[in-house]
């Protein structure tokens, strides 16, 4: 299995627990409004909350978990999520490379969730990969789907830190 981006998954636990954050996430941004929905969604943020990446956790395959709940909270919005989420990117800034990336984190992923986020810290971290985001669109791109959405991707987050893609 892969992330959206393109990254692949390789524990099940991953993979899992990628499609319950995503399937919530989902269901939230549909903004379906009943019970068995709502029922879904609590079902999900229970256990959800129950792992280590509802925490923060730069451990393995649950960096790729992390990202997906952040992405999570910004959908969702639940109650404390801005200073939660704010936490969250703080401990992400503490794991830059000084090459625009954030060492072991999937570069794609962590590029969308902070494309997708309106914090502060957020725009900081687009900021601090802008160079290398720039410099990823120069070279050439092949035409299948994964490649273009993460082409996509790069000019979003350029776009959003200020930067132009062109």
């Amino acid at each position: 299995p892969r992330l959206f981006s393109g990254e692949r998954l390789y524990t099940l636990l991953a993979a899992r627990h990628t499609l319950l954050i995503d399937s919530a996430r989902l269901l939230t941004l549909l903004g379906v409004n009943n019970a068995a929905v709502t029922r879904a969604v609590d079902t999900a943020e229970q256990r959800m909350e129950t792992h280590c990446y509802a925490d923060f956790c730069a451990v393995g395959e649950c960096r790729h978990l992390t990202l997906a709940f952040m992405r999570y909270l910004i959908a969702s919005h639940p109650p404390g999520y801005e200073q939660r989420l704010d936490t969250f990117l703080n401990l992400l800034a503490v794991h830059r490379d000084q090459h625009g990336k954030w060492g072991a984190f999937p570069f794609f992923y962590t590029l969308l969730m902070l494309s997708e986020s309106y914090a502060p810290q957020a725009m900081l971290e687009r900021q601090y990969t802008a160079p290398a985001c720039a410099d990823a669109l120069q070279r050439p791109w092949k035409d299948d789907p994964i490649s273009q959405r993460r082409k996509a991707i790069l000019e979003k987050v350029l776009i959003r830190s200020g930067g132009d893609p062109w």
